[in-house]
């Protein structure tokens, strides 16, 4: 609690009696609770109140509800009777709620909007299925809220389990957004290696991390694209799971990249990403129509 931006101690009580600090959450309807105002403790006229309650989001999305507020007081006595401070009541009125956006969610910093923090979209590609040559790998994303680098936190994006392929210790990054129907130009997101002049990421252990420039925000509901180059290993390989995260100003849990499920070059989901193959021919058959000397032959 705050009055007037001073911090306020043992200003409301979980009892009418006020000798006992909290806050009363009502028994039969979780949704509400009581602030007791403590004994010897007083709302003073013309003074801005600042109360801040710590709650836990529900783990599903929820719309924004109404929130109302009720006030009421009985009529307090001096030690020789005299009434000085009189019945107050309030009637029950829903309370003004922000309606700006938090993270890029609208409405989000109305309490209780709850959404998901999920990818929308998380697919991705590759350029070429042929051992060991260089393979583009191409990431679209899109997340319900933002993501963002202050000075206070640092946001990541990881993919993981990039099995088998080789990459630069920074791998340059091509990073482009969707502006209608045109892919653009997205600027500096990415800082591997503290650039400060071209997107990189950081490559380690078969992983690939995307640490989101200073000041930087993937804003939510926007979709992003991110190539960057490998070579492909050597022998072949089937399509490895893997995964996509991030830390930072919000959490998306690990969850399995899409594949696109399509064929390149004649070669079957050869578009998903490090599914390679050896090229060459499933079949290598030679025949002739005549052994006889001087005749003339078909070679097939």
């Amino acid at each position: 609690v705050t009055e007037s931006g001073s911090v306020v101690t043992d200003f409301f009580c979980t009892d009418a009696a006020g000798t006992t600090t909290g806050i009363l959450r009502d028994a039969t309807d979780p949704r509400k609770v009581t602030f007791y105002l403590c004994a010897d403790k007083t709302i003073l006229g013309l003074q801005f109140y600042v109360i801040s309650l710590g709650v836990t989001n529900p783990a599903t999305a929820l719309n924004t509800t109404t929130i109302e507020i009720e006030i009421n007081a009985p009529a307090r006595f001096d030690d020789f009777g005299v009434e000085v401070f009189p019945v107050f009541e309030a009637e029950t009125r829903a309370m003004t709620s922000p309606h700006t956006a938090l993270l890029g969610v609208t409405n989000g910093a109305k309490p209780f909007q709850v959404v998901i923090v999920e990818w929308s979209s998380k697919r991705l590609s590759q350029s070429s299925p042929f051992v060991s040559v260089s393979n583009t790998l191409t990431l679209l994303i899109s997340g319900s809220i933002s993501l963002a680098t202050s000075d206070a936190t640092s946001s990541n994006i990881t993919l993981t389990n990039l099995k088998g392929v080789t990459a630069q210790a920074y791998p340059v990054l091509t990073v482009t957004r969707l502006s209608g129907t045109a892919w653009v130009s997205a600027g500096l997101l990415f800082c591997g290696d503290s650039s400060t002049t071209t997107n990189k990421g950081e490559w380690s252990n078969n992983a690939l991390v995307l640490p989101v420039c200073a000041s930087t925000t993937l804003i939510a509901g926007k979709t992003y694209q991110v190539s960057f180059a490998v070579t492909n290993p050597s022998t072949q390989q089937d399509a490895p799971l893997i995964s996509i995260e991030a830390s930072g100003t919000a959490t998306f849990a690990r969850v399995a990249v899409v594949a696109p499920d399509t064929n390149i070059a004649g070669v079957e989901q050869g578009a998903n990403a490090l599914n390679v193959i050896v090229p060459g021919f499933n079949m290598h058959l030679i025949g002739q129509a005549s052994f006889f000397a001087g005749a003339r032959n078909l070679i097939s």
